[in-house]
Formats: structure tokens, sequence, C-alpha cells
């Protein structure tokens, strides 16, 4: 009888321990156990949803560094990490933004330093499968969260982690006050959305071995802001040894760069309006309605995807240098493998939007082209102006010549060719491999199929598997499925990016995959080649997504060898600025680095025994 107790007690115990594991109870050392759910779309799923990672960036935490957590659940206490226990709706825990796609809404809340994880159903706890942490874009004022759910439930080797950064005013805005508050011997401020990012991935590669991950295979992946993003954790010191591998989408490394004084003006004017009579400036801006300050923000046009809008500062702390010098200096870790890429037609998206009310495609004249080249190429490049004033293409009406050219001039000025410098930059100064790709294809269903265009974010519901991936891609991708022709695609793209996550080869098959005629061309052309070794040549090579012909759902995949948008590339390529950067020391602090204390040179010791005087002429000789 005691055997029989013994043994049921023994299988009781068992079945306690893959209930709790079938439950989603996971205890976390520094926090405590969270309760997660199986995922209400893809049944074989597991997400774990709204789990903090900082403490709450409220009342006197606004605009400054993340704070970790101070403490672990209560003994016995559970956190409810599932959909139902937030408000049960998604999107959850959205930082306060204006909606993209309704500029009138505002949602979303300051208390948004949350992470969600979604793991494949057969996971157990020793699995430490690759992970892969997904940074929004959404020019850094809104997000663009992406669900990663149907990739985890078709390859079920994988990990994702979808983070969230404080955006808009919240995120990045600097002011001198902010910047003088900041304890250290650099002031700083105007990077609190960057910070958030960091102690979101390094919260990551602390715990995610508890959910069956593997802290050393983790690949950080962005589109558009998002890949700006990943960039800026390639050089930024903190980041380094938290990930392996980078996936960016539709932004390059050497992103339109900021400095702290130039950051600094907006903060200062919003400062001076709101709170120009107080006498604690920096308490003031906390006691601020958050609606209210991202209105007035917004009404300054500082919420801006373009010219004057938030975005952090190269301010000599958490950015050492000036992301150009940083990578041309190799300081960023040698082994990290590269895949990136753009649309063949980036910026039409935000051009036939318009730049301002009452723009029409046809009314582009030769003279707004024109001037926008001057205005990006700063004037230096008789090449550029020679390209686009005229523009030719004679496959293009010619009522619509000055609206290809702009889209042209802007998509290769703005983000292809800063792409094509990231991969020169890490392939010609690391150890790592790259992978380059531009996404030609047009959706039939595309509203700018008629335009014969692949605009910015259009690869994401195929690289995501998902049709409806984000809201977002619901406006230049209309649809709630795939068609046939276009399954194919997206089996092929997101086949070749969880290739990227888990072997940092998209070449490497990850288990027997099904066939696919896309994999299988892309085998016959000799696979994803490895961009060149001299990367600014124009021989370089990399990989095409590309409608079989133009009107036709059908796609293809197309090995090119002429280079990445060259010869337009190295003409922009030579007019790209490199701002001047100098650290700000604090008050007590010199020195090019600030390492040079007021006290540092003196012997407190031998102060004592020197009179006044002579303490004053040690100092004035000093």
């Amino acid at each position: 009888m005691m055997r029989y107790t013994l043994l049921l007690s023994a299988i009781v115990y068992i079945i306690t321990i893959d209930i709790s594991w079938a439950q989603l109870t996971i205890n976390l050392p520094s926090f405590g156990s969270v309760q997660g759910e199986i995922n209400s779309t893809v049944s074989n799923v597991r997400q774990f949803i709204g789990i903090p990672f900082a403490q709450p960036p409220i009342g006197p935490l606004r605009f400054k560094s993340p704070v970790p957590l101070n403490n672990s659940l209560s003994n016995g206490t559970i956190y409810n990490a599932t959909a139902a226990a937030h408000l049960g709706g998604f999107p959850l825990f959205d930082c306060m933004q204006f909606s993209f796609t309704n500029p009138d809404l505002i949602y979303g809340q300051e208390d948004c330093l949350y992470l969600d994880i979604y793991l494949p159903f057969n996971i157990t706890n020793g699995s430490l499968l690759p992970v892969v942490i997904y940074i929004y874009g959404g020019g850094l004022q809104t997000s663009d969260p992406h669900s990663p759910s149907q990739l985890v439930s078709l390859y079920q080797n994988i990990i994702y982690v979808a983070i969230r950064y404080r955006i808009n005013v919240f995120g990045f805005m600097a002011s001198t006050a902010l910047s003088a508050s900041r304890l250290g011997p650099i002031q700083s401020s105007g990077v609190q959305g960057f910070e958030d990012q960091q102690m979101a991935i390094k919260w990551v590669y602390d715990n995610i071995q508890f959910f069956g991950g593997n802290s050393s295979c983790i690949t950080l992946q962005g589109h558009s802001a998002g890949a700006e993003s990943v960039c800026l954790h390639l050089v930024a010191p903190a980041s380094q040894g938290l990930f392996q591998r980078a996936i960016t989408e539709s932004a390059g490394c050497d992103v339109t760069e900021l400095s702290l004084e130039d950051a600094e003006t907006m903060g200062n004017q919003i400062s001076s309006y709101f709170c120009h009579s107080s006498s604690n400036v920096i308490s003031c801006l906390q006691s601020i309605d958050a609606i209210t300050l991202l209105q007035y923000s917004k009404s300054q046009g500082y919420v801006s995807f373009f010219g004057n809008g938030f975005h952090p500062p190269i301010d000599g702390l958490v950015f050492p240098d000036t992301i150009i010098n940083l990578l041309q200096q190799k300081r960023f870790p040698a082994n990290i493998s590269l895949l990136a890429g753009t649309t063949s037609a980036e910026m039409a998206l935000f051009i036939s939007a318009g730049f301002e009310p009452g723009w029409q495609l046809f009314n582009v004249s030769q003279s707004v082209l024109s001037g926008w080249v001057e205005s990006l190429s700063n004037g230096q490049s008789a090449y550029l102006n020679t390209t686009y004033n005229p523009y030719v293409n004679p496959y293009v009406p010619s009522t619509l010549i000055n609206y290809y050219g702009l889209t042209d001039a802007t998509s290769t000025g703005v983000i292809q060719c800063a792409v094509r410098r990231t991969a020169a930059y890490l392939d010609n100064n690391g150890n790592g491999s790259v992978y380059l790709y531009s996404f030609n294809y047009i959706p039939v269903s595309s509203p700018f199929a008629s335009l014969s265009q692949s605009v910015h974010g259009q690869e994401l519901p195929f690289v995501f598997n998902m049709a409806n991936s984000s809201a977002f891609t619901q406006t230049i991708f209309p649809v709630s499925s795939f068609n046939p022709d276009e399954q194919i695609l997206a089996s092929a793209m997101s086949l070749l990016w969880i290739r990227f996550a888990i072997n940092g080869n998209p070449n490497t098959p990850i288990f027997i995959e099904d066939c696919n005629p896309i994999i299988t061309q892309m085998k016959r052309i000799g696979g994803w080649p490895n961009y060149a070794t001299n990367s600014m040549s124009n021989s370089s090579r990399y990989l095409v997504f590309a409608n079989t012909a133009l009107g036709n759902s059908s796609a293809t995949i197309m090995l090119a060898t002429n280079g990445y948008h060259s010869p337009t590339c190295a003409a922009w390529d030579a007019v790209v600025s490199n701002i001047n950067i100098t650290k700000r020391c604090a008050a007590g602090y010199s020195g090019v680095n600030c390492t040079i204390t007021s006290d540092s040179r003196i012997n407190t010791a031998s102060i004592l025994i020197f009179s006044s005087i002579a303490l004053t002429m040690f100092f004035y000789n000093v």
C-alpha cells in the first residue's frame, strides 16, 4: 500500500510539473512567477503578455532613464501575463502616441515599459531555442508592432520577444535642464527611449533561459525606425554582447545624426512655453498633463517623421561618437552577422500621402524635385543635379515623371544608399556575414499597384507570414489573407528570415522543409550570396524579390550582380554629412572625455599644510 501511495505521489508530482508548464507558470528568480496563456488565434503558441522590465516612467521618472524593477513579487503571488488580465484587447500597453492612420487620435499610456514573449507549444524549459527581439518602427513618433504568432506557430523552433519603448516627446525630448540633471561626468538627455530598449534587451538576455531560450543566440530585428535602433545598438557600448545577429529592414545605420545642442532646442522651447515661471523646470515638465504635452509638441512640428522630429541625439555618453565614426573605427562586435534591405520605392508611401495639404502626384514640378535633390545633397553633387534635372525614365507617364523622380531621389538618398553603406561598414570592418536584398514585389491588392511601386513596409506581411500583421501594413496591403502566389512568397521569405535568426545564414536549412518554388529558384542561382568583400563595388551581389511580370501576382527571386543602386549611391555617399561631437562635462569634470575631476590633481592630505595664500597659488599654477 505504501509503494502504491509513493508511486501515486510521484505520478501526481510529475503531472503537477507538466501541468505547471502547460499552464505557463514560469518562475523568474529576479521577479517571481509569471502566468501565460495559449494564443487565441494559433493554438500551438504560448504567450506571455505585458511582463514589466522597468519601473513605470511616470511622475518623477518622466523623461528620465529607465529604472530597474526594485522588488520581486511577494511569496506565492503570480503575475498574470495574459491578454485577459490587461483589458483583454490588442494592442496592449502601447506607449502614448498619435495614431498613424488617424492623426487626430491619441492613444496609449506613459506606463508602457512591458514586453511580450511568444513560445512554441512544444517547448520545454531546457530547449534553449534561438531568440528574436523585435523593435517596432514608426519614425520614433508612433509604434508599429507586428504579431509574430504565425512565425512561431509555423516553425516551432524560435522564440519571439516584442519590446516596447517610449517614443516622441516622452522618449526622445532633450533639454539643458534635463541634461544637467543627469548623474555622472557627462551631461545627456533625449535618449531615454533608446535606453528603454537597452533595458528590455538586457532583461531578455538575463531571463530568456527560463522560457527555454538561448541568450547566446539573440537576433535584433527592426523595421524603419526600429532598424535605425538596431543599428544604434550595434555601436552603443551598453548594448554590445547582448545579441549576436541583426536584421535591419528599410533603414541604414548612418541615420540623421542630431547633436545634443540641437536636440535640446526643442525641449527648451517646450520648457519655456509651459514652465517659464517655474523655479524647478523638470518638476514642472513632469507635472504637465501627458495629452497636453503631446498635443503641443505636435503643434510645434516636433512629432514628425522627417525634419525636426524627436530623435535620440549623439550625446557623447550613450553614443560616444557619431554613428559613422563608430562604424569606421570598428567599434561594433566583430562577429555580428547582418541581413538588410529595402523596398524598391521606399519613399513613395510618404510622397503620395503628401508633404503638405493639397499635394497631388500630378502637381510635382521640376522645381520641387530639384529643390529636394539640392536639399538632400547639400548642393554638393553635380552628378545628382544632372541625374534629376530633368529626371528621365521612358517607362513612366510624362505627367508623373517628376513624381517618380522625387520618389527615386528620396528613396535612394534617404534609405537605400544608407543601407548599402551599412552593408559596406559591416562587411569591410567585421568578421560576420552580410546578406542584402531588394524587395521589388508589388501585391496586386496594393494601393500602389497602379503606380508599379513597392513602398515602405510592403515586405512586412511576407516577412511575418501574416497578411494583416499590423495596423500599418493593412493600409498598404488591405487584405485579410494571401492569395496562393503571395502565400508562396510569404512562406519563402519568412523561412529565410528564420533561417538567418537560427543559423546566421539564410542558406542553411533548419529542418526537412517543404518544397517552395522560390527557395528552389534561390538554390538554382547559387543561394543568397554574402555581400561582396569590396561592398562599395559595382559588382556587389544581392537578392531581389519581384513579380515574374509587371501586374502578375506570381513571385520570383533573382540574383543581382550590378551593385546595389550603383552608381547613384556612389554620388549620394559622397555628400553624406558627419557632425562634430563634443562631450559636455558635468560640473566638477573636465577633459575630452570628462574624466578629470576638480580634485583629482590635489593631494587632499597636503591641503592642510598650505596656507590659504599658498593654496591659491597652487591652484593658479596648476
